[in-house]
């Protein structure tokens, strides 16, 4: 009986141990995504009926397919040469027209921009944004002074991610791909914390009376 109570604590520990950390490393599915296109500069968003218009949002973020931000051609869509997908751990921009994307125009001071910026409420907080190496699209380095930091075409902090594709040609289908890294929910590392010490724990002490 004392052997039958142990391996239940075997089992039990095992059980935290395996599924704790898938949800522990819970991402982006189930927050809330608004995004919005930055044209001709990195502090507009552009709203041209029949082009683009935002921001949008929020939407709720489910597997990307269907995409959370497809193309369109009425208002309420982001853009209509293509459509903007988040998953639980990338966002993916897939081109659905061939053409070479404007670099905006001059504001002042202000250098031309044409982004994307994603703001997400209710996920993790965000802790790495790269470059998938399935991507057929490159981001284009950020214009001087925005941000300064980043010459890689990508932007993120905890909540948000920007990336831009000024100047790049496409052609339908080729898709500009984001890994996104989240650190794990709080409740659910001190789950897998506390399911595990009470294993060791019932163990230990089944262990002592054997």
């Amino acid at each position: 009986m004392r052997l039958k109570s142990a391996l239940i604590g075997i089992a039990v520990t095992l059980a935290f141990a395996v599924f704790s950390p898938t949800i522990a490393c819970a991402g982006l599915l189930g927050s809330e995504v608004t995004a919005v296109l930055l044209f001709g500069n990195e502090t507009t968003f552009c709203n041209t009926p029949g082009v683009c218009s935002g921001p949008i949002g929020p939407v709720l973020v489910t597997s990307g397919v269907p995409p959370e931000f497809p193309a369109g051609a009425v208002p309420g869509f982001l853009v209509f040469d293509g459509s903007l997908a988040v998953s639980d751990s990338q966002i993916i921009w897939t081109a659905t027209l061939k053409e070479t994307y404007a670099l905006g125009s001059a504001s002042g001071p202000v250098t031309p921009f044409n982004a994307f910026s994603l703001s997400f409420a209710g996920a993790p907080t965000i802790t790495d944004v790269t470059l998938d190496p399935a991507s057929t699209i490159l981001p284009v380095p950020f214009p001087t002074g925005f941000p300064v930091s980043s010459t890689s075409g990508i932007s993120f902090n905890g909540s948000n991610v920007t990336f831009n594709v000024a100047g790049d040609s496409v052609t339908p289908g080729q898709q500009l791909i984001l890994d996104v890294q989240t650190i794990p929910e709080p409740a659910s590392g001190v789950l897998l914390g506390a399911g595990l010490f009470c294993g060791v724990a019932f163990l230990r002490r089944k262990f002592i009376r054997l």
